[in-house]
């Protein structure tokens, strides 16, 4: 019980977050506008707004059935906003069942228009679901074209917009598969390396466990330099967010790794 309530008076505080390359304590008020826009699909959003824009004279005509549609949504989109809770765009989540209760309008209208506007619709879905398609199974790493896709999301979000740990398993397989027996591991997450027998030095990272193999000689830098062998840093790390300097993997920001584990975990080689 007491933990309960102790954590419970942590989480009601401001957390530090990350939007498009800056850290700060507390947020932006437009942090999950900017979430909702690059991590919705593109054809949802054009969806949304040829819904908003067919439905604007039934808003008149029945207030009442708009309002409880449109209002909790906005209420909660309103109320989150203003939270000071930006780690992650899965806080929108409850939006969305009246988004698609929302867009659901449309159906009667596009019954009764042209074959093109039906063929309009159809290309729409179809887009929508190649999208789901094309990103599995690192749903979690999702980004649209806005953002430039998940290859480059990193660089607007990070935290549970895109990494949470959940690639230790790949990375694993990437050391087998390459002959790597050891990595120099940055790691931001809550799953342990030793479960999946990971054999690591430690960098400085944002865990919740007891790391092993602790290097001292890591934590003196305040830029970490090239190191000998294979480092593999976890996406929310490399782009500075809960670090006590955000430039400490700058050097690594800068070169292109050899490889991306699911997205969240990218990995560099220096001889």
């Amino acid at each position: 019980y007491l933990y309960g309530l102790s954590f419970m008076t942590y989480a009601s505080g401001k957390f530090t977050s990350f939007l498009m390359g800056e850290v700060r304590p507390g947020g932006w008020w437009y942090y999950f506008l900017v979430t909702f826009l690059i991590k919705t699909p593109i054809p949802l959003l054009l969806i949304l707004v040829w819904s908003a824009f067919v439905q604007r004279a039934f808003w008149r005509e029945d207030s009442v059935r708009t309002a409880f549609v449109v209002g909790p949504p906005l209420m909660y989109f309103m109320a989150i906003s203003a939270s000071g809770w930006n780690i992650g765009h899965r806080h929108l989540l409850p939006v969305h069942p009246f988004l698609f209760v929302f867009v659901s309008a449309l159906i009667p209208w596009v019954s009764q228009r042209p074959k093109v506007v039906k063929s309009g619709i159809a290309a729409l879905v179809c887009w929508y679901v190649l999208c789901s398609a094309w990103i599995s199974p690192h749903y979690l790493a999702y980004f649209n074209e806005l953002a430039g896709g998940p290859d480059r999301g990193g660089r607007y979000l990070v935290d549970s917009n895109l990494d949470i740990g959940q690639d230790l398993k790949g990375l694993k397989r990437y050391m087998d598969e390459h002959g790597i027996r050891r990595v120099w591991l940055a790691y931001f997450g809550q799953a342990s390396p030793d479960y999946y027998k990971i054999s690591y030095d430690y960098l400085p990272s944002y865990v919740i466990f007891e790391p092993q193999n602790v290097n001292p000689d890591a934590f003196r830098f305040e830029r970490l330099p090239p190191l000998r062998g294979t480092v593999a840093i976890s996406a929310t790390l490399l782009y500075g967010a809960y670090m006590q300097t955000t430039n400490y993997f700058e050097l690594y920001r800068q070169q292109k790794p050899v490889a991306k584990i699911g997205y969240s975990i990218f990995i560099y080689r220096f001889e």
